[in-house]
């Protein structure tokens, strides 16, 4: 069955621990990339102890948090690459 355009655009809410081998690792969340090239947005990220926190664009990139991020399943598995390569 064809998919539909609508299905295509549809935004998924995902959870990405960065490990220590990530590229984006010690980044700020404006220089990685998130949003221009991989047109994703991170909505928050997760410290260490769960808790959770609005992730804004001077934010470093740790590794060990979780980061969630908004964007389309195709985004989403291209920038997972990214975080584990």
């Amino acid at each position: 069955q064809p998919m539909l355009q609508e299905d295509a655009d549809m935004m998924e809410l995902q959870c990405m621990k960065v490990e220590e081998n990530s590229q984006l690792k010690g980044m700020l969340i404006r220089e990685s990339g998130i949003r221009n090239e991989y047109r994703c947005l991170v909505v928050g990220f997760e410290d260490a102890r769960g808790n959770m926190h609005v992730a804004g664009a001077d934010h470093k990139i740790t590794v060990g948090e979780k980061l969630w991020f908004a964007g389309s399943r195709e985004q989403l598995s291209r920038l997972n690459t990214l975080l584990h390569p």
